[in-house]
């Protein structure tokens, strides 16, 4: 009798796990039919074929597994019916889909997958193509979207989920938006983001999220977008950018957020933009070629008490730098072959120290406010080295090397 009962507990868990995979389809016809049949904690197995279906993983079916095995499409629409709404639904925590291509999405609210109020649910290597609505959206907390592809649909990634992450990720040829999360946590890395016609590439609304190491090209408005107390981005790649485009934008920012080690290449508006409202924000060690346009610099610092450090601005359209506020610190940047000034200060009481500016078409240095402080900075073969409306606070240690002529009023020691 024992020797049974430990047979029985040894053999029963596999006939359990067994029981729990509904393959489609040799056990079910269609994948909606296999969801009918599961239970909570299923996994149903799809094997390669179109599914002319609209897919909805209700709300009991708690830790289900969908995943196709070899090319599984789903196509939500039929001969007879026409469009069938989403491709898939999520309504269930705990869910994973992955696997599969889900195309042509049209009818309710026309997404190729749609999580609802639904938590922990992953997304692992889904396609969707030509949604006519957004490629992947979704609510609830902790949602993953990792290896995924959205292409073609209007709007790409929308999440409006804390702790959500998207990772490793192609959003491409999309109507409006690449990647939006709204809540706080976020991750946003190793993601491709091209040719998006309207929005942000990628757009972070809420704090401490992290936007690192992402290719972004070909967006008509914005490269990256961030908006909350504290946030980092960094390592991102930003290239072509026309139609006014702004390589990163930061609001709303405060003491802890980090912009750095960023390449902004052609973008035809500002490379680094920071606008009022914020404060403390760190702009350190990025690059920005070939950036800005008429009167718009490659880096412009609208908020107090920002830092900016080790940048680079070469062949700016404009200014390399300009800061429009009081309190803000200039350490080790470079500004190169811009076409107007290198730094342009208009605000009061900043510090200028170790930065460099060569060969730029305007001033080296343009100080158009009282109080600011230069030390050790250097100049050389601008059409003007440093021109100079109002006192300075202090003015050590500078090189001006280019002999031609400079305006400078009285320093107020």
């Amino acid at each position: 009798m024992k020797l049974a009962y430990a047979l029985a507990t040894t053999l029963f868990p596999l006939v359990a796990l067994e029981a729990g995979t509904i393959r489609v389809p040799q056990d079910q016809s269609s994948i909606e039919a296999a969801i009918k049949a599961a239970a909570a904690g299923d996994t149903i197995e799809v094997s390669s074929g179109i599914y002319r279906e609209a897919v909805v993983i209700d709300a009991a079916l708690d830790g289900l597994t969908l995943r196709g095995k070899g090319k599984v499409i789903i196509e939500p629409r039929d001969p007879q019916l026409g469009a069938l709404g989403p491709g898939i639904v999520v309504q269930a925590a705990n869910v994973t889909v992955r696997n599969v291509i889900v195309r042509h999405a049209k009818g309710g609210s026309e997404a190729g997958v749609e999580i609802q109020a639904a938590n922990s649910v992953a997304l692992e290597k889904v396609t969707v193509i030509h949604a006519n609505g957004r490629g992947i959206v979704g609510s609830g907390k902790l949602l993953r979207v990792e290896n995924c592809v959205v292409q073609g649909c209007d709007g790409g990634i929308e999440l409006t989920s804390d702790g959500a992450i998207v990772r490793k990720t192609t959003v491409e040829q999309d109507g409006s938006y690449g990647i939006r999360v709204i809540g706080d946590s976020a991750v946003v890395e190793k993601c491709k983001v091209r040719m998006i016609e309207d929005g942000s590439g990628v757009r972070i609304e809420g704090s401490l999220a992290r936007v690192e190491a992402n290719d972004v090209s070909l967006i008509d408005d914005v490269g990256i977008s961030v908006a909350g107390a504290v946030m980092t981005v960094r390592g991102n790649k930003i290239r072509s950018l026309p139609d006014d485009g702004i390589g990163i934008y930061v609001e709303n920012a405060q003491e802890g957020t980090t912009i750095e080690k960023n390449s902004i290449v052609d973008a035809t508006s500002y490379a680094v933009l920071v606008v009022a409202g914020c404060s403390k924000v760190l702009v350190r060690k990025n690059v920005a070629k070939n950036c800005g346009t008429e009167d718009e610099p490659s880096y412009l610092v609208e908020a107090g008490q920002t830092t900016l450090e080790g940048n680079l601005a070469q062949r700016a359209q404009s200014d390399g730098f300009r800061v429009t506020t009081n309190f803000n610190v200039l350490i080790g940047n470079t500004a190169k072959f811009c076409l107007e000034d290198g730094f342009d200060i208009d605000g009061g009481a900043n510090q200028l120290t170790g930065n460099v500016a060569i060969a730029n078409a305007g001033e080296g240095i343009e100080n158009g406010n009282a109080l600011n402080s230069y030390f050790g900075n250097k100049s050389m073969k601008n059409r003007v080295d440093i021109a100079a409306t109002d006192v300075f606070a202090n003015f050590d240690g500078n090189v001006f090397a280019t002999g031609g002529q400079s305006t400078l009023p009285e320093i107020d020691d």
